[in-house]
């Protein structure tokens, strides 16, 4: 949250979204992210950070061996 914070205060426009439903909509939809799935299956991330001029992706796991 710091650099979320840290982006505002120095006016840079940024926002967050999270996937935390069943899947059957999402602002995290990523065309052919599947991760499991090598068929070219649409995918949802978990964390999206969105700026003017880049996205940022995130894929959380609660184990290392898991991703």
């Amino acid at each position: 949250m710091r650099g979320l914070l840290g982006a505002k205060a120095n006016n840079i426009d940024v926002y967050v979204t999270v996937d935390i439903g069943d899947g059957s909509r999402s602002f995290n939809h990523i065309p052919g992210g599947h991760r499991k799935k090598k068929d070219g299956s649409d995918g949802e991330a978990d964390v999206i950070l969105w700026t003017k001029d880049q996205v940022y992706i995130w894929e959380v796991k609660p184990k290392p061996w898991e991703g």
